[in-house]
């Protein structure tokens, strides 16, 4: 009984060290950038001009706190995306979600942010990839933005798009054993005037979460408001701290149906 008690003991203490680790400070992680929290993006009162910007009009967005680098991203498989400092966004333009994410990483804030490496965001001082220094302002080696998801294609969860560019998923055997292993974390944006036409568009923040550097909270296994651990700011469970962990995969798989067990009819696989 004593052997028991004790072995129960020892399992509690390493989950307690384990959820520990998990979470050391605030989710908000590096982008709580030196202590100024929200307001290094965002200015409650003036949008840009509250943080000495040129464009008085950008808080109309979100109350957007930075200018914007007006220039032109080549993006992967060769499109560009346009972005200027002239105005606000209209609510139509999902581009704002990949254009806020670059007002800082395109290098105009991140070598001082307290970055580091190529992705991963760690140590004070630290840099990452720039997009202003070395001429191009390319994308190219980038996941692709500014992109409409194309549901009808055989490689992409089967779907019908709206009038209104919001995807309905088809329910299928496969769409339904994935949502109920997984879920479906990932967030599109809907427009009716996107460069691709009608249709549900990626962004930066399509997988990615500015909020919150190591939890996620959504749909997991039919149920919501689930919390689940993440790493890099993604929008989903992505567990790096567990080595026998494969919900990496199945974010990515959020998308990629190809590459899912559910596509060549491999069930019962679970997420963990």
């Amino acid at each position: 009984m004593k052997k028991a008690l004790f072995i129960l003991f020892v399992m509690m203490f390493a989950v307690g060290i384990a959820a520990a680790q998990q979470l050391t400070g605030d989710i908000l992680g590096p982008h709580n950038v030196n202590g100024h929290g929200c307001s290094s993006c965002h200015a409650p009162h003036t949008g840009a001009a509250g943080n000495l910007g040129t464009n008085t009009a950008s808080g109309e967005n979100y109350l957007w706190g930075r200018d914007f680098y007006a220039t032109t991203y080549t993006l992967f498989d060769g499109p560009t995306l346009v972005v200027t400092n002239a105005g606000a966004f209209a609510e139509t333009d999902t581009a704002f979600h990949t254009a806020a994410c670059l007002s800082c990483h395109d290098g105009n804030q991140t070598q001082v942010q307290g970055m580091t490496g190529l992705t991963v965001e760690t140590i004070e001082g630290g840099s990452v990839t720039t997009y202003l220094n070395d001429g191009t302002e390319s994308l190219k080696n980038d996941h692709p933005v500014h992109t409409a998801y194309n549901p009808t294609t055989t490689y992409n969860w089967p779907g019908t798009v709206g009038a209104d560019g919001v995807i309905t998923w088809t329910v299928t055997a496969d769409v339904t054993e994935f949502q109920n292993n997984y879920g479906r974390p990932v967030r599109f944006y809907a427009s009716t005037s996107g460069p691709d036409g009608v249709g549900s568009y990626v962004e930066c923040s399509t997988c990615h979460n500015p909020h919150s550097v190591n939890y996620n909270r959504s749909t997991y296994k039919g149920v919501a408001k689930t919390v689940k651990p993440t790493n890099f700011f993604v929008r989903g469970w992505y567990n790096t701290d567990n080595p026998n962990s494969n919900s990496g995969q199945q974010f990515c798989r959020s998308c990629h149906y190809s590459k899912s067990n559910e596509y060549v009819q491999h069930y019962g696989i679970t997420t963990q």
